[in-house]
């Protein structure tokens, strides 16, 4: 889909650096002074006001006012929008935030899937309209803003309390999958052995769970940085880093204390070593074992390759995959691990959904028919999801990183949109991924954009070539850096 841009009048094009900047200073002196928010987990709506200066610097960073009526644009601000949905959700509004919520979700799993696609004409990525001193500056005050809303104490929910429950058990050799209370271990390995150090180390069960959540939010800006200096240099990683820490939901995830953000970071590790089979196929199988979630992207990750990578990958992430259940299955038997996780989360009830919401309808307004419209619908959802997963990687997409991430994106948001249960923090598990999408964007539309500053390169950042992406080619057959392939090693 073509990048609608149209360019400003002179005037405005003078004086929008300075309005900008101008903003930029406001907003983030309002973000550091606005209080933490008070209602854990969901603010009500008055409360909803603490989350906006946030959105409104991601949009001052990256929205260009001189060209403004573009697609990208569109989609970051249908992507800040969600904020609304958090906005709603105390009290009795909770309908209204599915509301506001489903329709955007389904937006942007639309958009990210047809950014994948390799037929799509090229959109280049968004940049930073301030300087790189400016992003510094926003980075560490973004910082102390995070330390400050995680390090007071507030409500320690069953997130939290799990997942600590669950490293102590494996510290102390006792059995990790236990029947009862039901849903008290429904995440993978990989969750519970990431939160072993923060438990080990700190007696108090809430601090060590929102310390091990700050931890997971600043390894997620950390790994971002690395990522865009690997591909488009250090201002577009510092970028990653600042629209990260400035998204509102991850200052929610902060407040909650939830465990998100390592889903999180641990796809965004994934993309950093996606071009090494071996490394690709560890980093996967960490990240499908943290809420299992994940796991929907292993096709995706493996299928686009050679036989022989095919090969290195999926024995790494077999070997990983063992390596992770040991602690679990020394006291747990397979069955008690599919009971508490795959079973637990397939029979929960609809709550906190938009299938919850109709049902509701129905019965308010005696309207049975709504039940049977959201049974076939939620069937309908459910077999897209699935069948997306398993087809979306044999279709031609692009092997640039953006495209991988935007097809990563595009298949979590569709089974977000089937759960039977939707936490505001699942947010985190796109987040990155559409930032990485609509931040380096198409590398060919980048270079053809000459209204674009160019990006400073780190040492080494095109060594990486995009070949690493694609099969070896066949005899005879023309090598083409614009060409779609396998992302296999050659």
């Amino acid at each position: 889909m073509m990048s609608v841009a149209l360019t400003a009048r002179p005037a405005v094009r003078g004086a929008a650096p300075v309005l900008q900047r101008v903003a930029f200073v406001a907003l983030l002196a309002v973000a550091v002074a606005v209080p933490r928010m008070r209602e854990a987990p969901f603010p009500a709506v008055f409360d909803a006001w603490s989350l906006l200066p946030f959105c409104g610097l991601v949009l001052v960073v990256l929205v260009d006012v001189r060209r403004p009526l573009q697609l990208p644009h569109l989609d970051l601000l249908v992507f800040l929008s969600l904020v609304l949905a958090i906005a709603f959700a105390g009290g009795s509004g909770w309908a209204w935030s599915m509301l506001v919520l489903y329709p955007q979700l389904v937006y942007l799993a639309a958009r990210t899937f047809l950014l994948a696609r390799a037929q799509q004409v090229p959109v280049a990525g968004l940049r930073s309209q301030l300087p790189r001193s400016w992003l510094i500056v926003g980075l560490l005050a973004l910082i102390a803003v995070h330390l400050a809303w995680e390090l007071p104490a507030g409500t320690y929910m069953d997130v939290a309390s799990d997942s600590i429950q669950g490293a102590l058990r494996i510290v102390h050799g006792l059995p990790l999958y236990v029947r009862s209370p039901p849903g008290s271990a429904a995440y993978g390995p990989s969750n519970y052995l990431a939160y072993i150090p923060f438990a080990s180390l700190i007696s108090s069960g809430e601090a060590a769970s929102r310390l091990a959540t700050i931890a997971f939010t600043m390894l997620t800006a950390a790994l971002l940085f690395l990522l865009g200096r690997r591909e488009r240099g250090t201002d577009t990683g510092m970028l990653l880093a600042f629209c990260w820490l400035a998204l509102p939901f991850t200052l929610f995830e902060d407040a909650t204390g939830f465990n998100d953000s390592l889903v999180a970071a641990s796809l965004v590790a994934t993309l950093l070593c996606v071009r090494r089979p071996r490394s690709a196929g560890v980093a996967a199988a960490i990240a499908g074992w943290t809420k299992l979630s994940p796991l929907a992207l292993v096709p995706l990750l493996a299928i686009r390759r050679s036989r022989h990578d095919l090969a290195l990958f999926a024995g790494a992430f077999v070997v990983t995959t063992g390596l992770l259940f040991v602690p679990a299955f020394a006291h747990s038997t397979p069955s008690e691990f599919l009971s508490q996780t795959v079973g637990y989360q397939s029979t929960r009830l609809q709550t906190n959904t938009i299938w919850a919401v109709l049902f509701r309808l129905s019965l308010t307004h005696g309207a049975h028919w709504l039940i049977i419209v959201s049974a076939i619908l939620h069937a309908l959802t459910i077999a897209i999801a699935v069948s997306t997963a398993l087809l979306l990687p044999r279709e031609k997409l692009r092997d640039d990183l953006a495209g991988i991430a935007a097809a990563s994106a595009a298949i979590l948001l569709l089974f977000e949109l089937s759960l039977n249960y939707f936490a505001y923090s699942y947010i985190l598990w796109f987040a990155p991924l559409l930032l990485i999408t609509l931040i380096l964007g198409h590398a060919r539309a980048n270079l053809e954009d000459t209204g674009a500053r160019p990006a400073t390169r780190a040492p080494g950042a095109g060594r990486r070539s995009l070949e690493g992406f694609r099969q070896r080619a066949r005899p005879g057959r023309l090598q083409n850096s614009d060409r779609v392939g396998s992302f296999g090693a050659t």
